[in-house]
């Protein structure tokens, strides 16, 4: 069982939902810059918006061996989260970080969602 299995977080496709503070204009602005966009709710009211990392990106936090895994998390997040700006992270509740990360590494083709087929 994964994380998020185990958390009360909610992902869907941008198109999907309406998002109270966000017009249509900038959600239509993010998704002509990124391509798909996500929102993810955190149980009291903390909503993240965010799209998927790039293989660029990706190679250049993996490549920063100063970091530890938690603080990879934290750099996948800041990178991705496009909405609020400048979160903090490392002083917010411990799963955010972990559960955003895996949220953007599966949504970014890291987590295969189905199994192989023999031919």
């Amino acid at each position: 069982m994964s994380i998020i299995e185990d958390v009360d977080v909610v992902v869907q496709e941008q198109a999907d939902v309406a998002l109270p503070g966000y017009t249509q204009e900038q959600v239509e602005a993010w998704k002509a810059q990124y391509g798909q966009v996500y929102v993810s709710e955190f149980g009291e009211g903390e909503v993240f918006v965010w799209r998927c990392i790039t293989r660029a990106e990706y190679r250049k936090i993996m490549s920063m061996q100063r970091l530890d895994m938690w603080q990879r998390e934290e750099e996948i997040c800041k990178i991705c989260v496009l909405d609020p700006e400048g979160y903090n992270y490392a002083t917010a509740k411990a799963g955010i970080a972990t559960i955003l990360a895996e949220q953007i590494l599966n949504k970014s083709g890291f987590i295969v969602d189905s199994l192989p087929q023999e031919l």
